[in-house]
């Protein structure tokens, strides 16, 4: 059975050396997703595959796409399609395979699905798709730990060089936000700055708004303070922001609180816990404050909110998840005084 890849270098590789004509990508981080996306695209392009279409979720049928496929003629372009399936069971991508053989070796197909899990790499329609030829790749986001080498290769990418210090600052203010992370990286690029970056340059030019769900956000809620987190979240839903990356940081944020709410105050306890939560050092003082202020049970169901949060999120019910979110900043009001 093929393995499952984990990065846009691999997944490239992957199309460069095989024959076929379908990669399927399960999206789980959507920066790491267009990543992917562009590298698999530029690949079947230099294979001479040069027009690219795509078909947005809850746009089009896999029956309408088998049709697309197979009307060619001997005066088009070998092209790409592009299909974005995020809104459909992740076993739908199954239902490519009628369109992929109505292409020929004319059409390339990249479908982008949901999530994948380790049960369905076991699944028959899983097994179909490998059967079929298929590149198969999980954008998964960087663990924490290896957030600081992932900007440090996307920054070598694209041609800057940043320093130790800059790389753990760019890991500690975008996570959770990827694509505005490698915004930045391009912007830096564009300044041809010679290289390694400091710390202070990186940090002088990154833009305040770019880290504005990270930084604000998880501050305000750090600091207990409800009225700035409640008009934060307001913000960012208005602004079309999508709940998982506020979900996944301040859902952190909570748990690290909450053990070391779970802890003694002795400083080899709070180290102990900090290097098993790997925690920035930037932010422990934070979140020992927070622990300070906020009552364990306030904690709990802070934690319960995110949960719900991040249930309904996964379910495609964005509405939910941020009344959710809303929910959890409310309950910052419940300090220790």
């Amino acid at each position: 059975m093929a393995d499952l890849l984990y990065s846009a270098a691999d997944l490239a590789a992957a199309v460069r050396r095989g024959e076929g004509t379908l990669a399927v990508i399960f999206s789980d981080e959507p920066c790491i997703t267009g990543l992917m996306s562009d590298a698999a695209a530029e690949e079947f392009r230099k294979k001479g595959y040069e027009d690219l279409t795509r078909f947005s979720a809850g746009t089009f049928s896999w029956e309408q796409l088998a049709t697309a496929a197979g009307s060619f003629d001997m005066f088009s372009s070998r092209r790409i399609f592009l299909v974005s399936a995020e809104d459909q069971p992740v076993s739908a991508a199954e239902k490519a395979l009628p369109a992929v053989k109505a292409g020929g070796a004319d059409t390339a197909f990249i479908i982008i699905c949901k999530k994948i899990t380790k049960a369905n790499q076991t699944a028959k329609w899983y097994k179909s798709l490998l059967s079929a030829g298929a590149v198969t790749a999980s954008a998964m986001a960087p663990f924490r730990q290896q957030l600081p080498q992932w900007f440090g290769n996307e920054a070598k990418r694209i041609g800057v060089e940043l320093s130790p210090d800059a790389l753990a600052f760019m890991a500690s203010s975008f996570e959770g936000n990827l694509g505005a992370g490698l915004q930045e990286l391009r912007k830096l690029a564009l300044e041809k700055l010679p290289g390694p970056l400091s710390l202070e340059t990186v940090r002088n030019s990154v833009s305040p708004d770019s880290r504005y769900d990270v930084f604000a956000l998880s501050d305000a809620m750090l600091s207990a303070n409800m009225a700035k987190a409640v008009k934060i979240v307001s913000a960012l839903r208005e602004a079309g922001e999508e709940s998982m990356g506020v979900i996944r940081v301040i859902g952190r944020d909570l748990l690290c609180v909450d053990a070391l709410q779970r802890l003694s105050y002795r400083r080899a306890d709070t180290e102990r816990a900090f290097s098993g939560m790997k925690v920035w050092p930037s932010k422990k003082a934070q979140y020992q404050n927070c622990a300070r202020r906020l009552h364990t049970s306030a904690v709990s169901d802070m934690i319960s909110d995110i949960a719900a949060a991040d249930r309904a999120s996964c379910s495609f019910s964005e509405e939910e998840a941020w009344s959710r979110i809303m929910d959890c900043m409310g309950r910052l009001r419940d300090t220790r005084r």
